[in-house]
């Protein structure tokens, strides 16, 4: 069994877009996330993931877990997850389903992952997944607090893609990209 990849720095305090950090991570392993998800748990953080790219690896986390001396059920118990298969679910799951569940959950920390792939598919129409994307993000800002951070990764090489080149501009910003700040 090979170790998992932890090069998922945690990342700069500063948000990149608003209150919500996009940031480039180190790694595009899914085990670099989820032994970062982990990690935030060990120190006694509840997250919260939506997964739009069906990447989570719970196994690493039950690893770290038993690493630490914690039962895998302590640290599973903590994190909530949600996942998306469509821009509409995606869309869906934030702005109507997200705050009532971190409510009742007391997550301090939300990742959404996968984003830019899923806006990127050639299969919606660019005018409708801009327009969705823009209420995402309105929709994450809203949940953005001083006590809760949203994390969204943009793992890189990007698609190849016009529109993905676009859309990492519109989540990123025009500020030089920060890689690595996970």
């Amino acid at each position: 069994m090979r170790a998992p990849d932890t090069s998922f720095p945690i990342p700069s305090p500063e948000p990149i877009r608003g209150n919500i950090r996009v940031f480039v991570p180190h790694s595009t392993s899914p085990d670099a996330l989820s032994s970062y998800l982990a990690d935030e748990i060990l120190r006694g953080q509840t997250a919260f993931l939506v997964s739009a790219d069906n990447r989570f690896r719970p196994d690493v986390l039950i690893q770290r877990a038993r690493k630490a001396g914690r039962t895998p059920a302590s640290v599973l118990s903590r994190l909530h997850l949600s996942r998306a298969f469509t821009i509409h679910q995606l869309r869906e799951t934030v702005s109507d389903r997200l705050e009532p569940a971190l409510l009742r959950s007391g997550a301090t920390l939300v990742v959404v992952a996968g984003v830019l792939p899923l806006f990127a598919d050639e299969a919606v129409e660019p005018r409708e997944a801009f327009r969705v994307l823009e209420i995402l993000l309105k929709s994450l800002q809203k949940l953005a607090t001083p006590d809760r951070r949203i994390l969204m990764p943009i793992p890189l090489p990007l698609p190849p893609s016009r529109r993905a080149r676009t859309l990492f501009l519109r989540l990123h910003g025009p500020q030089q990209r920060t890689e690595g700040e996970m």
